[in-house]
């Protein structure tokens, strides 16, 4: 049942800001100048952004939470400020036919328990209306769709203030044009390539003897690109440590020990012991193909051995130990469509269907309040994913799936409005389901192995508690030493990017050590030892705070001075390179003095190529007379070539097309939007302050 989920955003706000008035910010979490978020509209937005995206890390949602309501209040001011209304047509249209953000959370958010109450139904924001304002055409109570009624009048609200946010966005897009220049230019960077030679020598590691770079040269290149080091909000250095903890030889002694124990009962047919179970010891009754086992050797085993076979499988400590118990022919898949059908209806549905009607001719022959039928699919009952799916369903009627017959119609679901059929067209071939006894462990660090470790990091961090000391002496210790900028907008400590989709991916957990760093840590200050708190993948962490800054990170600064010493030397190198490798003649001759392989022919055009990597190099090249021969230094090495031909463009140059070109570049990047509004407006985040994490 769908029960107030809308109200308990403003519950839990309500509950957290009655009566509070911390640090003198009152209830607001974060602001950027006027524009100020209060803590009950950013645990709705998180309450919602967590419905609509269950998988994704609760730390990285939070901060999004914060980021979003903070850019979408500039937009409101500034909407405000020139005027702009939004109709209730104009509102409708922006839900119903062209949904914005709101809408799509909100389909998101709730979709999935609507999903559940009707499998298979195509859900459109005109349905979902019509199920929330007239729950009885689909045998729903008002009760049952009160919160989702709350829920949706707030997203119309939302709605019509995002519209306008929509409108004042295309109005200043439309105001942005490019003149002559910008377009000629945008038409030449896709349009006009040159035909090149070139060589390339990186610079690698240099030698710092060879190149020394002074405390004065480091403070000037500083100097120099100090806005390069400009920070949005206070920000502190911290050096980051972060531990995975394996199970220890103890732990895998023991775990050996417990596996001779469940194997000598399993063999003897003794139920689980309670005293084996309270070891982690776990029992399951499993059934499935062999092909849905998974595991080969499994696979193997339960296709050959015969009924009251035992094994065991071993997993570097963690194990499974199965008994086969029975096997039986069941179909493999099912052709499956569900319908709603009132329950005036429900005879006359039937009957069609037996009569060999097709599914989608219901709905020329019944009133879309009567019947309202979903597509037929093929679904693998077998498949231990699409069998969760159907979860909704009873047991008694996925158990029928194993066996039923083509033409069959299931009462999925019954009430006293109408009832919910499945419909089964066909069949395919049936297949071996396999039943077995599974007595399984999992092996994990002990407690005792968690806390040893955790001392450990503690006793280093004691001994070590500069950070010059803290990143020295971490990989003989066995660690890893990140340091990194943090502020009160950093959602947690970042582990690494998923090589899937290029997102961040997170310690789970690190924005408790956030957390430390923005309320309590001061330079020179260590944290206590963090944990993850998960027993099935113990994570620990320490942190050391270096510098604390609110306008600029110092020169001083770790990061700060090692690449800015980077620079340096990586200058004075390419210096030195183009006076020792100019005048060797052409690029090939170049190229053999510098001991690389030229690459001849390059394509390349004004933003680079595979050859050319340096952008500012690339734009010089496209600037050269054809005919002469350059070295010239990058930030990455150094580059020999010649340029042999500018070569015409195989598109005809259209000014609007390269205006339209140079819109589409500003209107991709909201970014460069929301810096417009925020002008020189610092981002105060209190979110820590609060207490939140």
């Amino acid at each position: 049942m769908i029960i107030g989920i809308a109200l308990l955003a403003f519950i839990v706000g309500d509950a957290l800001t009655n009566g509070r008035s911390l640090f003198g910010h009152g209830s607001t979490v974060a602001q950027v100048g006027d524009a100020k978020v209060d803590i009950s509209e950013y645990q709705q937005r998180l309450n919602m952004l967590q419905e609509a995206n269950p998988d994704a890390d609760a730390q990285e949602l939070q901060q999004a939470a914060i980021d979003a309501l903070l850019n979408e209040k500039l937009l409101d001011q500034a909407a405000r400020k020139l005027g702009i209304e939004v109709s209730d047509e104009q509102t409708t249209y922006y839900i119903l036919e062209q949904p914005l953000a709101p809408m799509q959370l909100f389909m998101q958010s709730y979709g999935r328990s609507l999903q559940q109450l009707y499998p298979n139904a195509q859900l459109t924001p005109t349905m979902v209306y019509s199920m929330i304002f007239s729950p009885e055409k689909y045998g729903l109570t008002a009760d049952q769709v009160a919160g989702l009624k709350q829920a949706w009048l707030a997203m119309e609200k939302d709605t019509k203030a995002a519209a306008a946010r929509n409108i004042y966005a295309n109005l200043v897009a439309m105001t942005i044009q490019p003149n002559d220049l910008d377009k000629q230019a945008i038409f030449a960077q896709n349009s006009e390539s040159y035909t090149v030679d070139v060589a390339f020598k990186p610079f690698g590691e240099l030698d710092k003897k060879k190149y020394p770079v002074s405390d004065q040269e480091i403070q000037a290149e500083y100097d120099k690109n100090k806005n390069m080091f400009a920070v949005k909000e206070p920000t502190k250095t911290v050096g980051f440590i972060a531990k995975s903890i394996q199970p220890s030889a103890a732990d895998l002694k023991a775990a050996q020990a417990l596996q001779a124990a469940v194997l000598k009962d399993v063999k003897a047919g003794k139920p689980l012991d309670k005293k084996l179970q309270k070891e982690g010891v776990r029992f399951d009754t499993r059934t499935t193909t062999a092909a849905g086992a998974g595991d080969y050797q499994l696979q193997s085993f339960l296709k050959t051995a015969p009924k009251d076979s035992v094994a065991l499988f071993d997993r570097n400590g963690s194990f499974h130990i199965v008994k086969i118990t029975g096997a039986a022919e069941a179909n493999d898949s099912v052709q499956l469509a569900f319908m709603q059908v009132a329950k005036a209806q429900l005879a006359a549905v039937k009957a069609d269907l037996a009569a060999g009607m097709a599914v989608d001719s219901l709905a020329s022959k019944y009133a879309a309040d009567q019947v309202s039928a979903g597509q037929l699919d093929w679904v693998s009952v077998q498949n231990a994913q699409a069998r969760q799916q159907l979860g909704a369903l009873s047991s008694t009627v996925v158990a029928a799936l194993d066996t039923v017959s083509g033409g069959a119609v299931i009462t999925a679901q019954e009430s006293d409005e109408g009832a919910v059929l499945a419909y089964v067209k066909d069949t395919k071939p049936r297949v071996t389901v396999y039943t077995y006894e599974d007595t399984y462990y999992d092996l994990y660090p002990s407690d005792d192995t968690v806390d040893t470790e955790m001392d450990k990091l503690a006793k280093y961090a004691a001994a070590n508690n500069t950070m010059a000391k803290f990143t020295a002496n971490a990989q003989k210790n066995g660690y890893e030493v990140s340091t990194v900028p943090v502020n009160a907008s950093t959602p947690a400590f970042v582990a690494g990017m998923n090589p899937m989709n290029g997102q961040r991916s997170y310690y789970p957990r690190s924005r408790d050590v956030v957390s430390w760093v923005m309320s309590d840590g001061k330079p020179g200050e260590v944290s206590a030892v963090f944990t993850n708190e998960d027993k099935q993948a113990p994570v620990i962490y320490i942190a050391l705070v270096e510098n604390e800054y609110d306008d600029f990170m110092p020169v001083s600064d770790t990061e700060v001075r090692k690449m800015l010493e980077d620079r340096v030397r990586r200058s004075k190198a390419g210096d030195a390179w183009v006076k020792q490798y100019s005048g060797k003649g052409n690029v090939q001759a170049t190229a053999q003095a510098m001991g690389v392989t030229p690459a001849t022919d390059n394509q390349l055009r004004f933003q680079g190529s595979a050859a050319v990597q340096d952008s500012k190099v690339a734009a010089r090249m496209t600037g050269t007379p054809a005919g002469q021969t350059k070295v010239v230094k990058g930030d990455n090495g150094v580059y020999a070539y010649s340029v042999k031909s500018k070569n015409p463009s195989e598109t005809t140059y259209f000014e609007q097309q390269s205006a339209d070109a140079y819109n589409r570049q500003f209107k991709g990047s909201m970014n460069v939007l929301f810096n417009m509004l925020r002008g020189n407006n610092r981002v105060k985040n209190y979110i820590f302050q609060m207490g939140s994490k």
